[in-house]
């Protein structure tokens, strides 16, 4: 096909499915997760000196069912 003289040719191209950085630019480090025994204000932590071991509690994530008693079963 012509146009004004000139050739024209056509070709596709398409949008990449997830575009990547350039390199050398910022990019956003990836996401790392907070350590729970860490970041948890209520932990209670026990360290015996003689063994080198640490015990490390925390209380359960969420707060437990009003209906489900593991002390009385139904």
């Amino acid at each position: 096909m012509q146009f004004c003289g000139r050739a024209l040719s056509f070709t596709r191209s398409y949008a990449t499915r997830y575009p990547r950085p350039k390199t050398g630019t910022s990019e956003r480090p990836p996401y790392r997760t907070p350590d729970p025994l860490v970041n948890n204000p209520s932990t209670a932590v026990t360290t015996l000196p003689d063994e080198e071991l640490t015990f490390i509690h925390r209380p359960p994530p969420t707060s437990p069912a009003p209906f489900i008693l593991t002390t009385s079963p139904a």
